[in-house]
Protein backbone atom coordinates (compact mmCIF):
# COMPACT_ATOMS: atom_id res chain seq x y z
CA UNK A 1 0.00 0.00 0.00
CA UNK A 2 1.01 3.63 -0.43
CA UNK A 3 2.38 5.46 2.57
CA UNK A 4 2.69 9.25 2.81
CA UNK A 5 5.46 10.78 4.88
CA UNK A 6 5.80 14.39 5.97
CA UNK A 7 2.67 15.44 4.09
CA UNK A 8 0.02 17.62 5.68
CA UNK A 9 -2.41 20.24 4.51
CA UNK A 10 -2.16 23.91 5.41
CA UNK A 11 -4.47 25.28 8.09
CA UNK A 12 -6.62 27.00 5.45
CA UNK A 13 -6.93 23.81 3.40
CA UNK A 14 -7.68 21.82 6.57
CA UNK A 15 -10.47 24.21 7.60
CA UNK A 16 -11.98 24.13 4.10
CA UNK A 17 -11.94 20.32 4.00
CA UNK A 18 -13.54 20.05 7.46
CA UNK A 19 -16.29 22.57 6.68
CA UNK A 20 -17.17 20.90 3.39
CA UNK A 21 -17.29 17.49 5.05
CA UNK A 22 -19.69 18.74 7.72
CA UNK A 23 -21.93 20.47 5.18
CA UNK A 24 -22.56 17.24 3.28
CA UNK A 25 -23.06 14.64 6.00
CA UNK A 26 -25.83 14.06 8.55
CA UNK A 27 -23.43 12.45 11.01
CA UNK A 28 -22.22 14.19 14.16
CA UNK A 29 -19.37 16.60 13.30
CA UNK A 30 -16.08 14.81 14.12
CA UNK A 31 -13.70 16.35 16.61
CA UNK A 32 -10.75 18.20 15.13
CA UNK A 33 -8.40 15.54 16.49
CA UNK A 34 -10.36 12.69 14.87
CA UNK A 35 -10.56 14.52 11.55
CA UNK A 36 -6.80 15.23 11.61
CA UNK A 37 -6.04 11.55 12.16
CA UNK A 38 -8.18 10.48 9.19
CA UNK A 39 -7.41 13.21 6.66
CA UNK A 40 -3.88 14.37 7.60
CA UNK A 41 -5.19 17.87 8.35
CA UNK A 42 -3.75 20.24 10.98
CA UNK A 43 -6.79 21.60 12.81
CA UNK A 44 -5.70 22.81 16.28
CA UNK A 45 -7.50 21.60 19.40
CA UNK A 46 -9.93 24.34 20.45
CA UNK A 47 -13.15 23.39 22.24
CA UNK A 48 -14.57 26.92 21.98
CA UNK A 49 -14.23 27.05 18.19
CA UNK A 50 -15.54 23.49 17.83
CA UNK A 51 -18.53 24.24 20.05
CA UNK A 52 -19.40 27.41 18.14
CA UNK A 53 -19.17 25.70 14.76
CA UNK A 54 -21.10 22.65 16.01
CA UNK A 55 -23.98 24.82 17.28
CA UNK A 56 -24.22 26.82 14.05
CA UNK A 57 -24.03 23.68 11.90
CA UNK A 58 -26.82 21.87 13.77
CA UNK A 59 -29.01 24.98 13.58
CA UNK A 60 -28.46 25.17 9.83
CA UNK A 61 -29.27 21.48 9.39
CA UNK A 62 -32.55 21.85 11.30
CA UNK A 63 -33.44 24.85 9.18
CA UNK A 64 -32.62 23.60 5.68
CA UNK A 65 -31.43 19.99 5.87
CA UNK A 66 -28.37 18.50 4.18
CA UNK A 67 -26.36 19.69 2.32
CA UNK A 68 -26.00 22.92 4.28
CA UNK A 69 -25.58 25.92 1.98
CA UNK A 70 -25.94 28.88 4.35
CA UNK A 71 -22.90 30.70 5.71
CA UNK A 72 -21.26 29.11 8.76
CA UNK A 73 -18.58 30.47 11.10
CA UNK A 74 -15.23 30.49 9.31
CA UNK A 75 -12.90 28.11 11.15
CA UNK A 76 -9.81 29.60 9.51
CA UNK A 77 -10.71 33.13 10.59
CA UNK A 78 -11.47 32.03 14.14
CA UNK A 79 -8.19 30.14 14.43
CA UNK A 80 -6.25 33.11 13.04
CA UNK A 81 -8.11 35.65 15.19
CA UNK A 82 -9.83 37.45 12.29
CA UNK A 83 -13.42 36.25 12.75
CA UNK A 84 -15.89 39.03 13.75
CA UNK A 85 -17.95 38.34 16.86
CA UNK A 86 -21.38 38.40 15.19
CA UNK A 87 -21.35 36.93 11.74
CA UNK A 88 -22.88 33.47 11.29
CA UNK A 89 -26.61 32.69 11.41
CA UNK A 90 -28.38 30.54 14.00
CA UNK A 91 -31.92 29.12 13.93
CA UNK A 92 -33.43 32.61 13.42
CA UNK A 93 -32.42 33.80 9.94
CA UNK A 94 -31.79 37.39 11.04
CA UNK A 95 -30.03 36.62 14.32
CA UNK A 96 -26.24 36.49 14.20
CA UNK A 97 -24.18 33.83 15.94
CA UNK A 98 -22.17 35.35 18.81
CA UNK A 99 -19.07 33.83 20.34
CA UNK A 100 -18.10 34.96 23.87
CA UNK A 101 -14.68 33.37 23.84
CA UNK A 102 -11.57 34.65 22.19
CA UNK A 103 -9.75 32.20 19.88
CA UNK A 104 -6.86 30.67 21.78
CA UNK A 105 -4.90 29.53 18.71
CA UNK A 106 -1.86 31.78 18.47
CA UNK A 107 0.69 29.64 16.63
CA UNK A 108 1.00 26.76 14.21
CA UNK A 109 0.16 28.69 11.04
CA UNK A 110 2.54 28.03 8.23
CA UNK A 111 2.85 31.69 7.37
CA UNK A 112 2.56 35.05 9.06
CA UNK A 113 -0.93 36.41 8.50
CA UNK A 114 -1.62 40.11 8.86
CA UNK A 115 -4.93 40.64 10.71
CA UNK A 116 -7.60 41.98 8.40
CA UNK A 117 -9.82 44.92 9.17
CA UNK A 118 -13.20 44.03 10.75
CA UNK A 119 -15.63 42.79 8.14
CA UNK A 120 -18.46 45.24 7.48
CA UNK A 121 -22.09 44.14 7.21
CA UNK A 122 -22.01 44.71 3.46
CA UNK A 123 -18.81 42.69 3.02
CA UNK A 124 -20.20 39.82 5.09
CA UNK A 125 -23.35 39.80 2.93
CA UNK A 126 -21.32 39.74 -0.29
CA UNK A 127 -19.11 37.00 1.10
CA UNK A 128 -22.16 34.93 2.05
CA UNK A 129 -23.57 35.28 -1.47
CA UNK A 130 -20.26 34.19 -2.98
CA UNK A 131 -20.16 31.14 -0.74
CA UNK A 132 -23.70 30.16 -1.73
CA UNK A 133 -22.79 30.31 -5.41
CA UNK A 134 -19.68 28.20 -5.03
CA UNK A 135 -20.83 25.71 -2.39
CA UNK A 136 -22.44 23.36 -4.90
CA UNK A 137 -19.19 23.22 -6.87
CA UNK A 138 -17.22 22.57 -3.67
CA UNK A 139 -19.52 19.69 -2.76
CA UNK A 140 -18.94 18.15 -6.17
CA UNK A 141 -15.14 18.21 -5.78
CA UNK A 142 -14.31 17.18 -2.21
CA UNK A 143 -14.17 13.38 -1.83
CA UNK A 144 -16.00 12.92 -5.15
CA UNK A 145 -14.85 10.40 -7.79
CA UNK A 146 -11.56 11.37 -9.42
CA UNK A 147 -11.29 9.93 -12.92
CA UNK A 148 -8.39 10.50 -15.29
CA UNK A 149 -10.52 13.08 -17.09
CA UNK A 150 -11.42 15.08 -13.98
CA UNK A 151 -7.85 14.84 -12.67
CA UNK A 152 -6.52 16.25 -15.94
CA UNK A 153 -9.04 19.10 -15.74
CA UNK A 154 -7.87 19.93 -12.21
CA UNK A 155 -4.25 19.72 -13.38
CA UNK A 156 -4.94 22.06 -16.31
CA UNK A 157 -6.59 24.55 -13.96
CA UNK A 158 -3.66 24.52 -11.51
CA UNK A 159 -1.07 27.31 -11.57
CA UNK A 160 1.41 25.51 -9.32
CA UNK A 161 4.83 25.65 -11.04
CA UNK A 162 5.86 22.41 -9.32
CA UNK A 163 3.40 20.54 -11.55
CA UNK A 164 5.02 21.79 -14.74
CA UNK A 165 7.92 20.01 -16.45
CA UNK A 166 8.93 21.46 -19.82
CA UNK A 167 9.97 18.10 -21.21
CA UNK A 168 6.78 16.46 -19.95
CA UNK A 169 8.74 14.14 -17.65
CA UNK A 170 6.17 14.03 -14.87
CA UNK A 171 4.17 11.12 -13.45
CA UNK A 172 0.78 11.73 -11.82
CA UNK A 173 -0.81 9.14 -9.53
CA UNK A 174 -4.60 9.37 -9.65
CA UNK A 175 -6.50 8.06 -6.59
CA UNK A 176 -10.24 7.27 -6.83
CA UNK A 177 -11.26 10.36 -4.82
CA UNK A 178 -9.90 13.85 -4.24
CA UNK A 179 -7.90 13.43 -1.04
CA UNK A 180 -4.60 15.31 -1.38
CA UNK A 181 -3.02 18.32 -3.12
CA UNK A 182 -1.93 17.64 -6.69
CA UNK A 183 1.73 18.24 -5.89
CA UNK A 184 1.56 15.40 -3.34
CA UNK A 185 0.47 13.03 -6.12
CA UNK A 186 3.10 13.89 -8.72
CA UNK A 187 6.79 13.14 -9.15
CA UNK A 188 9.39 13.70 -11.85
CA UNK A 189 10.00 10.82 -14.25
CA UNK A 190 13.66 10.14 -13.55
CA UNK A 191 15.87 7.10 -13.93
CA UNK A 192 15.20 6.31 -10.28
CA UNK A 193 11.41 6.48 -10.63
CA UNK A 194 11.64 4.43 -13.85
CA UNK A 195 13.42 1.64 -11.96
CA UNK A 196 10.93 1.85 -9.09
CA UNK A 197 8.03 1.42 -11.54
CA UNK A 198 9.83 -1.56 -13.05
CA UNK A 199 10.19 -3.11 -9.60
CA UNK A 200 13.96 -3.19 -9.91
CA UNK A 201 14.49 -0.74 -7.08
CA UNK A 202 12.98 -0.79 -3.60
CA UNK A 203 12.83 2.90 -2.74
CA UNK A 204 10.34 5.70 -2.18
CA UNK A 205 9.29 8.18 -4.83
CA UNK A 206 9.99 11.81 -4.05
CA UNK A 207 6.81 13.80 -4.65
CA UNK A 208 6.68 17.40 -5.83
CA UNK A 209 5.53 18.69 -2.43
CA UNK A 210 8.68 17.31 -0.79
CA UNK A 211 7.05 14.21 0.71
CA UNK A 212 8.03 10.64 -0.09
CA UNK A 213 5.76 7.87 -1.28
CA UNK A 214 6.69 4.22 -0.95
CA UNK A 215 5.89 1.86 -3.79
CA UNK A 216 2.79 -0.26 -3.33
CA UNK A 217 0.82 -3.02 -4.98
CA UNK A 218 -2.29 -0.95 -5.66
CA UNK A 219 -0.99 0.78 -8.77
CA UNK A 220 -2.99 0.01 -11.88
CA UNK A 221 -0.54 -2.35 -13.56
CA UNK A 222 -1.94 -1.65 -17.03
CA UNK A 223 -1.21 2.05 -16.49
CA UNK A 224 2.28 1.24 -15.20
CA UNK A 225 3.02 -0.91 -18.25
CA UNK A 226 1.66 1.76 -20.60
CA UNK A 227 3.76 4.44 -18.89
CA UNK A 228 6.96 2.40 -19.12
CA UNK A 229 6.29 1.58 -22.77
CA UNK A 230 5.49 5.21 -23.58
CA UNK A 231 8.76 6.29 -22.01
CA UNK A 232 10.63 3.57 -23.91
CA UNK A 233 9.02 4.77 -27.16
CA UNK A 234 9.90 8.37 -26.21
CA UNK A 235 6.25 9.43 -26.16
CA UNK A 236 5.96 12.85 -24.53
CA UNK A 237 4.36 13.03 -21.09
CA UNK A 238 2.95 13.81 -18.63
CA UNK A 239 2.05 10.26 -17.65
CA UNK A 240 -0.85 9.10 -15.47
CA UNK A 241 -1.16 6.03 -13.26
CA UNK A 242 -4.36 5.22 -11.44
CA UNK A 243 -4.09 3.88 -7.89
CA UNK A 244 -6.55 1.82 -5.90
CA UNK A 245 -6.48 4.18 -2.91
CA UNK A 246 -4.29 6.14 -0.53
Amino acid sequence: MFTFYKMSLTLKESCSMYERHCRRTKAEPPTFEAFNAKHMTCLPRNSAVYGAFHTALLAARRSEGVPVRRKLPSLFRRFSGDEPEAEAETTTPHRAFVSHTQPSYKSGLRMNIRPEAPVSVQTATEESSAMTETETEAEDTEDSPWTLQTYKKDLAASTNPKLVEKSGMMIHFVPPTRCAPLEALACKFTKSSYEILQGKRDAALKMRDGSTWSAGANWNQDDVAATLQARKDKVAGPYFIRVGGI
